[in-house]
């Protein structure tokens, strides 16, 4: 048996996504559960007026809210690998509990939320 590959072809329909494909609000309000606390602590930065020391404090007291900043990028994973002008920088966000207590650490940080533009979305 032969198909005809142009009548197969123009049987297609360009998608077949529902609504519920693009966002699945229960899993949305299920997972916002889990990270409601960190965003809320985050949100103490809008409209700051010094907001990498601002950030820098909230992260000495809070290390926690550290891991929702790659939500705010719409990014799922953990670890996140950038690169510009000044090469490549490798960022992990699952530090939990832990968070160093050191300049550098700090100001890798601002750097990733300066050059993501998160901190022009907070402030």
């Amino acid at each position: 048996m032969k198909r005809n590959f142009s009548e197969w072809f123009a049987g297609f329909i360009g998608s077949i996504a529902t609504y519920e494909y693009y966002t699945n609000f229960n899993t949305v309000y299920k997972n916002l559960d889990k990270i409601k606390i960190e965003l809320n602590i985050l949100n103490s930065l809008i409209g700051s007026k010094d907001i990498e020391n601002d950030f820098v404090n909230l992260l000495k007291r809070y290390p926690e809210t550290l891991k929702v900043i790659p939500i705010l990028l719409a990014k799922r994973e953990s670890e996140i690998t950038c690169q510009d002008e000044n090469g490549r920088k490798f960022f992990k966000f699952n530090y939990g509990e832990y968070i160093p207590n050191s300049h550098k650490f700090f100001n890798e940080y601002c750097y990733f939320m300066r050059k993501t533009g998160l901190f022009d979305l907070l402030s």
